[in-house]
């Protein structure tokens, strides 16, 4: 779509209570099987992006502190730091829920009532909700469900799943909950905060100490997702204990694709508030499952490309392994010994690339060839016609300096949209984005962007610039680096042309 189309287009834009079917499509999971994607026109698409602006700051306003999925501001790792600060003094029992096909059977009447608005904007939500899809030319109804796809369907969701941390601190408000140490919970405020409840889009744990609290919570949970027409999964959803086997579970839980289960350990146990050892240490890392996907992805590469040259292989490897420790290093990464198991595991199967490669059963000559000496360590490296060394990335290199016990959660109860501009331009980059550079720049420009001047935001679409481009002799040193906006570096470039 041209320039012109877009502005014409965002000039045409009107309510009118009306939609046209979405096209369905069938996209591969990661792991297994297939997800439905329905794709609304260019039309309703933009039309959705207006009415989210326009809701957004209203719900936002009001959503519960310890939803972290879908939402500005927020993400995977806040939830993950919340996990860790609710378990890292006690253990506890969990129910790991699974909604069963959430987005495909929310009741739409009752999202509509949950959502509160009347008239056109009403009329118009339900269009979408109701337009139905296109599948393969045949046209399917839309009875009930949220449309996957859809540029407010995460708003959607979240707005239809809005009040389960309420009703669950509501109830524990009036219950007898007992201490640690026995005594009893005097303070209703200290009781609504004993039930710890995390939720990620549709995917949520509720935490506490006693078994009966979590049963009772399993049963208000399902109350509250049958009037919006939803219920758990029965095959997924389980209560589990954080440090023993637990009803044929294995001890611990997974979530967001982190093992989340305490370690008995004397040496390095944690402390509860009153300094003593409880014995044991919760630990966070990557699921097996999520390792190997991750490899599987790796396999695909080193196969497809079994005779292409090293700087090809590495250039094509880079991005999936940096994008996948960005995520999994907020951990116990480190600390555990994931990172160098898999490290290994990455040396065999480079190894195998070697082989064929070379079409040899000796690798010494490969192992020679191919890994050369990078400040005191062998690393699957070459040599560009500049002569420096372009290396494979290291999983630990990549992970160094990062800890999920460092890592500054986002406040509970503020909202993206509260005018606190210092405190969210600080919280600019997301976790995976982050990098040593990228924040030692963003401190350098106090957080704006060096060409419209405005602070930076989360959501923010943000790229790195040379002042003195390399074309001109510039360096890649920090002094002729800056962060832009996006749309900011376009126009810089275009008024260099």
């Amino acid at each position: 779509m041209t320039e012109r189309q877009r502005i014409d287009l965002a000039f045409s834009l009107r309510i009118t209570g009306k939609a046209q079917p979405a096209r369905r499509i069938m996209i591969p999971k990661p792991d297994r099987g297939f997800r439905f994607l329905s794709i609304p026109t260019m039309y309703d698409r933009a039309l959705q992006a207006l009415f989210v602006m326009a809701l957004e700051p209203e719900f936002e306003a009001i959503f519960e502190e310890n939803s972290y999925g879908s939402r500005p501001g927020r993400n995977a790792i806040d939830a993950m730091k919340q996990i860790q600060l609710c378990c890292q003094q006690a253990e506890k029992f969990v129910l790991k829920a699974d909604i069963e096909k959430c987005f495909d059977k929310i009741n739409h009447d009752k999202l509509l009532e949950i959502l509160g608005h009347k008239d056109k904007i009403r009329k118009q939500i339900e269009a979408w909700l109701k337009s139905g899809n296109i599948f393969e030319g045949v046209f399917e109804t839309s009875e009930r469900g949220i449309p996957q796809g859809g540029v407010i369907s995460p708003l959607l969701s979240n707005i239809a799943l809005h009040g389960l941390e309420k009703v669950l601190r509501d109830w524990a408000e009036n219950q007898k909950l007992l201490r640690p140490n026995g005594k009893p919970i005097d303070k209703k405020s200290a009781k609504r905060k004993a039930v710890h409840f995390i939720k990620y889009v549709d995917d949520f744990v509720i935490m506490h100490r006693e078994l009966w609290v979590i049963e009772e919570c399993q049963k208000l949970v399902n109350d509250f997702l049958a009037e919006r027409g939803l219920a758990l999964s029965k095959a997924k959803t389980k209560i589990v204990h954080t440090r023993f086997k637990f009803q044929n579970n294995s001890a611990g839980f997974e979530f967001m694709g982190f093992k989340i289960k305490h370690f008995t350990t004397k040496k390095h146990s944690a402390k509860n508030n009153q300094g003593k050892q409880v014995g044991y240490r919760l630990l966070i890392f990557p699921t097996m499952e999520s390792r190997q996907k991750h490899f599987r992805s790796i396999d695909k590469i080193i196969r497809k490309y079994k005779t292409a040259k090293q700087s090809y292989i590495i250039k094509k490897l880079n991005p999936i392994i940096i994008g996948w420790v960005n995520y999994f290093r907020f951990s116990h990464f480190l600390t555990t010994t994931t990172a160098s198991s898999m490290e290994q595991i990455l040396y065999k199967k480079l190894l195998y690339w070697v082989k064929r490669k070379l079409n040899a059963n000796s690798l010494a000559a490969g192992y020679k060839k191919f890994w050369h000496k990078i400040n005191g360590r062998r690393q699957f490296a070459y040599k560009n016609h500049a002569c420096d060394n372009i290396s494979l990335a290291l999983y630990r290199k990549i992970a160094k300096g990062y800890s999920l016990v460092k890592y500054q959660k986002v406040k509970g109860d503020v909202s993206i949209y509260n005018g606190d501009v210092t405190y969210w331009s600080k919280r600019a980059l997301t976790p995976e984005l982050q990098t040593t550079k990228r924040l030692k720049l963003l401190q350098k420009q106090k957080y704006k962007c060096n060409i419209c001047l405005k602070q930076f935001l989360p959501g923010d679409i943000t790229e790195i610039d040379h002042i003195k481009p390399i074309s001109e002799g510039g360096s890649h040193k920090l002094t002729n680096l800056q962060i832009l906006h996006v749309v900011c570096h376009d126009y810089k470039n275009s008024k260099v042309k």
